[in-house]
């Protein structure tokens, strides 16, 4: 095994991995917004999220299958990463194109104020689940908490209407 440095070295550098494909995760669904619909892209993105910490509440320990796992952890993290990035940038313009020009700025505020609020509840529930008291592995109930939110997610998703602003530009496009 290694020393606790480095350990925390490489658990660091799974967590940053996912930073680094936001921008990436941004391109794409803004294209995939910009092209099929901003409803499309909020579908997809939170479908891969909650894929992603499924597959982490489900990940085998690095005891059964060895370093595959953190090979997973990494692969997961991307996904995660990107689809973060594709999930930011187009609720908040969704949410902007949803509304009246006089309250767009409100509108994209109270997403950013959401996912805010969504790191803080993160920093709540990691305390809890980090308790000495709760059993090993216990910080797996936190990923299964949000594949299950992002099923919910996904079904508000199907039902909602598709930006006017989209409409407007895809039927010009389509005259």
């Amino acid at each position: 095994f290694m020393d606790t440095q480095t350990a925390q070295i490489i658990s660091y550098a799974l967590f940053a991995v996912g930073f680094l494909f936001r921008p990436l995760g941004a391109i794409i669904f803004g294209y995939i917004g910009d092209k099929y619909g901003r409803k499309k892209s909020l579908i997809i993105s939170v479908s891969l999220m909650g894929t992603a910490s499924l597959v982490m509440f489900l990940l085998p320990t690095y005891e059964m299958i060895g370093i595959t796992s953190c090979y997973i952890i990494a692969l997961v993290r991307i996904i995660q990463g990107f689809s973060v990035g594709g999930e930011y940038s187009g609720a908040i313009i969704f949410a902007v194109e949803h509304t009246d020009n006089k309250h767009a700025g409100l509108a994209g505020s109270i997403v950013v104020s959401g996912c805010m609020s969504g790191v803080l509840l993160s920093t709540v529930v990691s305390h809890v689940i980090n308790n000495h008291y709760l059993p090993e592995g216990s910080w797996r109930i936190a990923f299964l908490l949000g594949s299950c939110l992002s099923l919910i997610g996904y079904f508000i998703r199907k039902k909602i209407t598709e930006t006017p602003e989209f409409n407007k530009v895809y039927s010009r496009k389509n005259k």
